[in-house]
């Protein structure tokens, strides 16, 4: 995907999307012919849009398993000679595998890491309970065709969770020392030393939390640049400064691009009396050296 379309994707326009959608409507579009009307159009934008929001995570269980339908098994399972009977493990797997999927299709996805269970909503994941899984799997299994006594048994429900441990295990990615990755509401801001782009979420970088906030490029600040003006109103070393805090998302490996000034230049940082001294080899790692 060119770098141009992940600063602009569908996800960052929520709210201006709908009046570009309605605004490029054909005036020539025979509205009536087809059944369709302005709002109709509107609130199926409305729609759209809506779905870019997160789930709750408390909530992505209860709706998973409004979406667990009665499935065969059989068929599932790869049993095609009629003679062979279904047995616990086949009903196990099949179960587990079919919850895995369901989430899948929707964009939410179940996982083991580090010893806890998470839940992934389309933008982050988030540590659950284990305990809940006992009942969700045992609730799920009923509705695609456990028979109602072995579904409600605690040993099969121990085991469906054993399976699920065992094939939904997700190790934490090797982060590339190089980029930083910050989520925010409106995407995942992804930060190098190269480049500073925005694109979609993604389970694979296994991010734990979301800002609150969303990342705007037009965004201004007038309160910190009122202050920044009153204690620092030389505009080189506001500069200066920038360049510093800027470097505070970029990896270690990276800190030998810095120019010395930037650590060791105390004029940067008085203000009447107040001095601050720092010996520049406490700001680099001895893999820099």
């Amino acid at each position: 995907m060119e770098s141009n379309q992940l600063n602009s994707p569908n996800f960052l326009q929520k709210e201006r999307g709908k009046d570009n959608i309605l605004n490029g409507i054909d005036p020539a579009f025979e509205y009536d012919k087809y059944g369709i009307g302005i709002e109709d159009i509107q609130a199926e934008t409305e729609k759209l849009l809506q779905s870019f929001e997160p789930i709750p995570h408390k909530e992505i269980l209860h709706r998973l398993l409004e979406q667990v339908k009665s499935i065969d098994f059989r068929e599932k399972a790869g049993l095609k000679d009629e003679t062979e009977k279904l047995q616990r493990k086949h009903f196990i797997v099949c179960t587990v595998d079919e919850m895995l999927d369901t989430a899948k299709r929707n964009k939410w996805q179940l996982c083991r890491n580090n010893g806890q269970t998470f839940i992934y909503n389309g933008v982050y994941w988030k540590a659950i309970d284990r305990d809940l899984l006992h009942s969700i799997f045992g609730e799920a299994a009923e509705k695609m065709g456990v028979p109602y006594i072995d579904a409600r048994h605690y040993l099969i429900r121990r085991e469906f969770i054993l399976q699920f441990e065992s094939i939904a295990y997700l190790p934490a990615p090797e982060r590339n020392p190089g980029t930083t990755l910050i989520n925010l509401l409106n995407g995942t801001y992804v930060v190098t030393a190269k480049e500073q782009v925005l694109r979609e979420p993604s389970p694979a970088d296994f991010i734990t939390y979301q800002l609150h906030f969303p990342y705007d490029p037009e965004a201004t600040a007038p309160l910190f640049y009122h202050y920044l003006n009153t204690v620092l109103p030389d505009k080189e070393r506001q500069a200066v400064l920038q360049e510093y805090l800027g470097y505070v998302f970029i990896s270690p490996q990276t800190f030998n691009e810095v120019s010395i000034s930037t650590f060791i230049d105390s004029k940067l940082f008085v203000r009447n009396r107040n001095f601050l001294h720092i010996e520049f080899h406490l700001f680099i790692s001895s893999s820099v050296e």
